[in-house]
């Protein structure tokens, strides 16, 4: 068993950190309620918890026995309640200085605001340097050899909900992990592995300094001008992380036997385009159909018919609309101004037209295949298409921080 006083005693220590994680999004320093939410999203991109999947990959990783496997458990849910805790504190104090502003100096309070800020980005960062002290003092030799490697997936798992570009989030090696595929006897795999990364890692902590830089020089004043003015560079880190994934993916996949590599390949394509592949309305409007009482056999296999067919189709547009937005990314890459603007950004939004079309043709394909005294059984909700604007970027996970600090596990 691995234990020292050392480790409880940087537990209490965390309760005492001033870490502000929500308080950093929130709108302290902004004069409005709609521009406070918007930095909310800003800030997203900057606040990086680990995830409660490190840890649970963290035993394999390091080579772990069960005790230690245990202290780490208790060492990231001290971590967890230390976040939770001094961020309800920071809130508060965010909440303190503006309503004392309210018909006073708003520069000051905003001066404030910035500083509280900028203890929180150093508690925050003073928090991970804690726990990776922690971890690392229950380590024997062997398994400081393997330290790195978690240190890289932890960056990588932390800062996948900012991704700028479609493929940038899809780590191959956690699919793997996913998908359960026995990497034990794929030649050359570890060695791959090991490579991937390294090769990452250093783009991550590229793109981190970036957003670190920008962050520091709004926290002094400049109003998110050196932000605005690295976004260029941030593309082009960006488009090095997909591009990474995506040589490791076809590196991967020609290592797996065939029925692994379609599963393989399925989920790298799901991860890189979530907004093409998200669950829809056919298949939810599919599963409430099949949940209807006294379907006949004919019925379920008419069902069946339709959802293949539509299968097939929506493929056909989906491959298009991941052509298209790979192709107007690369172009925003190269010139944002003219990429958001070209021809390839409306064709991304027409062909999005084209699938919200085929989409209501099939609920109605589907609706055709039940009953009057069917059909009400089934909740009008399923019918409801959802809004597709037609995005070239992808959707960041803004809310993720505040999803972490709400989940319970």
């Amino acid at each position: 068993m691995h234990s020292t006083p050392l480790i409880a005693s940087r537990r209490l220590g965390w309760f005492r950190c001033a870490i502000a994680v929500v308080a950093l999004a929130g709108s302290a320093c902004l004069t409005s309620q709609a521009k406070a939410q918007e930095l909310a999203r800003e800030m997203g991109s900057a606040l990086t918890p680990m995830p409660k999947s490190l840890i649970d990959k963290s035993k394999a990783i390091l080579s772990l026995d069960d005790d230690q496997y245990e202290i780490v458990v208790d060492l990231y849910q001290g971590y967890r309640a230390a976040y939770r805790q001094i961020v309800e504190e920071s809130d508060a104090k965010r909440r303190q200085i503006w309503e004392k502003a309210r018909d006073g100096d708003r520069d000051a309070a905003e001066i404030k605001a910035r500083e509280n800020m900028k203890r929180a980005l150093a508690d925050l960062a003073q928090l991970d340097t804690t726990f990776s002290d922690d971890l690392r003092a229950i380590l024997s030799g062997d398994q400081m050899v393997r330290f790195e490697a978690f240190e890289q997936a932890k960056r990588r798992e932390s800062t996948r909900h900012s991704s700028m570009l479609s493929g940038e989030g899809a780590d191959p090696i956690d699919i793997l992990q996913h998908l359960k595929i026995d990497t034990k006897a794929l030649t050359g795999y570890e060695a791959m592995a090991a490579e991937y990364g390294e090769s990452m890692d250093r783009q991550i902590v590229a793109r981190a300094t970036i957003w670190k830089s920008g962050y520091d020089a709004y926290l002094a004043g400049d109003e998110w001008k050196r932000l605005r003015d690295d976004y260029p560079k941030l593309y082009v880190v960006a488009k090095q992380i997909r591009d990474i994934n995506r040589r490791y993916a076809r590196q991967i996949g020609e290592l797996l036997k065939e029925e692994d590599r379609v599963k393989f390949e399925e989920e790298f394509r799901r991860r890189s385009y979530p907004t093409i592949y998200r669950e829809g309305v056919i298949t939810k409007r599919l599963k409430a159909a099949r949940d209807v009482e006294a379907l006949s056999d004919s019925q379920k296999d008419q069902l069946q018919i339709v959802e293949s067919a539509y299968e097939r189709d929506a493929e056909t547009i989906n491959a298009r609309w991941r052509s298209s937005l790979d192709r107007v990314q690369d172009l925003i890459v190269a010139d944002a101004n003219k990429g958001w603007n070209s021809t390839e950004a409306q064709t991304v939004r027409e062909v999005v037209a084209e699938r919200v079309q085929l989409d209501k043709k099939y609920l109605d394909k589907i609706d055709a295949v039940l009953t009057e005294a069917q059909l009400s059984a089934v909740p009008a909700a399923t019918r409801e298409v959802p809004r597709m604007r037609g995005d070239v970027m992808p959707e960041w996970d803004r809310d993720s921080v505040r999803k972490w600090l709400q989940d319970k596990n």
